[in-house]
């Protein structure tokens, strides 16, 4: 039997392995040998061609929560899941289209395209966050395979009809070309557009097909998780570093301007409970001030106020669509980028431009990977997180929903309860903190929100009645019970008859002089 300091020991080294490249899996030769390769040869550091880290892994915190958004599925492209056995099913389909791509295009020898790739080993490293424990060999033949078939994919999109690909897994079970791309554009599955550009310049047919970088926008339009219109050229689309990049910027910058784009209840509902109550009873006596107190909140309804005493759990960024439209905030929706979001005062109209959102199959994973990647490669700057969480701000009813969805700011298919869930679940990976490029029209919003009549109006009204609602709230709970038990007690007995004889008795019991 171990004793418990053996026990002890054995955590405590479990735990530090867990936190350390040293474990039961690394070669400590190999890695000796990999910095002396490094180290006698400073390209492969990748300096000289301004080679940076530009694929991450995802945090465990993130992938702990939601796994699936973030580990690819069916696929694996790069060398972080390769080695993955539940995605060597697709393995041999993968080979397949490789091969299709191979002869289509007329490539070189794998061979060949392996030693070519193989000069680039150092630069390809150099991309990933973590040392690749695979020899050069190894990596080259990755790149080219996975390359290859990611060039396939590219090439079927532009050329022809890249739904039409059968991707079939070693199970004979046919997987789409949607699940496919969601795998396509995870953080952990990119590989460096240099790679397949380097594949593509091999082929006989290089100069009949559409370049790289066309390619690779059409496909990242496909999946947007905005509407995108415009060119997309430019030092900032041409050096991209991989497709996921890509995107965010297509998502950031959007395209260049081709053509003009134009009780265990509420507080509230208790109150709302005993209105409805009082209104019920039909007692004569309350007739005429229940129809004054009903016409009253007829004409401030007419007039756009409406008084909801329940006091929010919970500050969003900006007020909900819902509200900004009762304030005559209009919605102008438009096809470029987020950095376009602006917020207009113009004489009397008053305007928030917006990109077109469109939620489809690929909105969680993409959206979620977005997020992920701004997070680690510009946390100053959340552009992309701001805007999500500001349209997350907006959606909080299926009014919401469907007024964005009126004023095209909103593209969804399907029930609208299925937005408030998507931007309910993202919620907990929008980051906090930094300063988006569109913090000011948030700021020139809010202010415009506040200041409204309407909204003043409200505020002194919550201001004066809410140190004593808390009290009223208490008094009008009680008075529900008893008006409850008075309702009961007429569902029994005629109350009606009863008032009448009393008032009758009374008014007979009165001096003549009254």
């Amino acid at each position: 039997m171990a004793s418990a300091d053996s026990i002890i020991n054995i955590e405590t080294h479990r735990r530090i392995s867990e936190h350390s490249i040293f474990n039961s899996n690394f070669n400590q030769e190999k890695w000796i040998q990999q910095m002396k390769n490094i180290l006698n040869n400073e390209a492969s550091l990748g300096y000289e061609t301004n080679n940076f880290i530009t694929i991450f892994k995802v945090t465990t915190s993130l992938k702990n929560k939601n796994r699936e958004f973030y580990i690819p599925q069916k696929l694996a492209l790069g060398p972080y899941h390769n080695f993955s056995a539940d995605l060597y099913k697709l393995q041999k389909c993968k080979l397949h289209q490789v091969e299709l791509l191979h002869q289509q295009l007329g490539f070189p020898e794998f061979e060949l395209l392996a030693d070519r790739i193989g000069e680039k080993t150092g630069d390809i490293r150099g991309c990933y966050d973590e040392n690749l424990d695979v020899n050069d060999d190894t990596l080259s033949w990755i790149m080219v395979i996975d390359g290859l078939f990611l060039l396939q994919l590219l090439y079927q999109e532009t050329e022809q009809n890249a739904d039409s690909l059968e991707f079939i897994d070693a199970f004979g079970r046919k997987i789409t070309f949607d699940f496919i791309l969601k795998d396509v554009m995870m953080i952990e599955n990119q590989i460096p557009l240099f790679v397949l550009d380097c594949l593509l310049s091999m082929s006989k047919s290089v100069s009949e097909i559409e370049s790289l970088s066309c390619m690779s926008v059409k496909i990242c339009s496909r999946i947007s998780p905005i509407v995108l219109e415009g060119g997309f050229f430019g030092p900032d689309f041409e050096n991209a570093f991989h497709l996921l990049d890509l995107l965010y910027k297509m998502v950031w910058y959007g395209g260049s301007q081709i053509t003009p784009y134009a009780f265990s209840m509420s507080s509230s509902s208790i109150w709302s409970r005993l209105w409805s109550t009082i209104k019920t009873l039909n007692i004569s006596v309350l007739a005429v001030p229940v129809r004054m107190i009903d016409l009253a909140l007829k004409i401030l309804q007419l007039l756009g106020v409406s008084f909801s005493f329940e006091v929010a759990e919970e500050k969003h960024l900006i007020p909900r669509a819902s509200e900004l439209s009762d304030v005559k905030v209009k919605f102008c929706s438009t096809t470029h980028g987020i950095s376009h979001i602006a917020f207009v005062k113009k004489d009397h109209d008053v305007t928030l431009r917006l990109p077109t959102l469109e939620l489809n199959v690929y909105s969680d994973v993409i959206i979620r990977n977005l997020l992920a990647y701004e997070t680690i490669t510009k946390p100053e700057t959340p552009n992309f997180a701001r805007y999500i969480e500001l349209m997350g701000a907006m959606i909080q009813t299926v009014e919401d929903v469907k007024l964005l969805k009126n004023e095209k700011i909103l593209m969804h298919n399907g029930d609208n309860h299925e937005v408030l869930k998507l931007f309910s679940g993202i919620k907990s990976s929008v980051p906090s903190g930094g300063k988006s490029g569109f913090d000011r029209s948030i700021e020139e919003l809010n202010e415009y929100y506040k200041n409204h009549w309407k909204i003043k109006l409200r505020t002194l009204v919550k201001k004066y009645v809410y140190s004593s609602w808390k009290v009223l709230t208490i008094f009008a709970t009680i008075l529900l019970l008893l008006l409850m038990i008075l309702q009961t007690f007429c569902s029994v007995y005629s109350c009606h008859g009863i008032f009448k004889m009393r008032l009758s008795s009374l008014s007979l019991s009165l001096p003549s002089s009254f």
